[in-house]
């Protein structure tokens, strides 16, 4: 989720000058008549601020459709990938699991940026290529998918005991005899709860709080011009005079240095010491 939506949120820029000569291609194809620049760039903002899959596309309007789809799934799974993988987790590293999904976005711009560059895949003839590696990923994801455990947490709620057993073992990596505590504790985690459907949430004062709140973080994430800054790199440095090549590069050095920057902080071990660090104060202080 994370990936495709860093991914996808940058690829437009730097290869717009492809994507504008496919539109074109395609415009004239279905009405038989070659639009100017001005409306060409109109089109092509419509089309750019929802998310496609373009690789099999030879269609501006089945492009734009695409969009939307793809827009509406990653929406989907931006918020179900997290929380899958929180639940599978020990309990001990989900501080840093949580942070997954912002280090996939990071990772997806930094290889958008690249994958995107005129000098890459960015171009008239190879521009495909950009969505058929996106293609690629997600089906080899999809595909592994299918072969791990589910949720134990899930398979619990479900009375499945046997598979939660098995499920905490591949994800815990504990012995046997360590899974029966483990799952007393999450029995005891998800008791009385039963699934709610995704209307039914808004029934609920509880959870139709909790989606609020979600849906607040989420739209201050999306609106404090970070996503603007990240997808709109590349021309704003060939406004200021640099040329493609160099302004690839940087775009290339600004998604980077993103990347350091959240990997530096959230190294493994760093919250564990942290923690650690302040539970031997505590002791020492008593």
């Amino acid at each position: 989720g994370g990936f495709n939506f860093g991914y996808q949120l940058l690829i437009t820029n730097p290869a717009q000058l492809a994507f504008i000569q496919f539109l074109n291609d395609s415009y004239a194809e279905t009405h038989g008549v070659r639009e100017d620049r001005a409306t060409l760039e109109f089109l092509w903002g419509v089309i750019v601020s929802t998310f496609f899959w373009g690789a099999t596309a030879n269609s501006y309007i089945v492009f734009s459709i695409s969009r939307i789809v793809l827009g509406a799934a990653i929406s989907i799974s931006l918020g179900i990938a997290p929380m899958f993988i929180i639940e599978c987790s020990p309990v001990g590293c989900r501080g840093m699991i949580s942070m997954a999904t912002g280090v996939l976005l990071q990772l997806g711009l930094v290889v958008g940026s690249i994958t995107a560059m005129p000098e890459v895949w960015g171009t008239v003839d190879s521009w495909w290529l950009v969505y058929g590696l996106e293609l690629f990923l997600t089906i080899f994801i999809t595909v592994l998918i299918l072969f791990i455990p589910e949720s134990p947490s899930f398979l619990l709620t479900k009375d499945k005991k046997r598979l939660a057993e098995r499920s905490i073992l591949f994800y815990h990596g504990v012995s046997k005899a360590e899974t029966e505590p483990l799952m007393s504790d999450m029995k005891k985690g998800v008791e009385g709860d039963k699934p709610l459907g995704l209307f039914e949430i808004f029934m609920d004062k509880t959870w139709l709080c909790g989606f609020l709140v979600g849906i607040a973080i989420m739209s201050g994430t999306i609106l404090c011009g970070v996503a603007a800054v990240n997808a709109f790199a590349f021309e704003i440095l060939l406004n200021v005079g640099l040329s493609p090549l160099h302004a690839s590069l940087g775009n290339l050095t600004i998604c980077v240095m993103a990347v350091a920057r959240v990997a530096m902080h959230r190294l493994p071990g760093f919250c564990d010491k942290d923690i650690k660090e302040v539970e031997e104060n505590e002791l020492v202080s008593d």
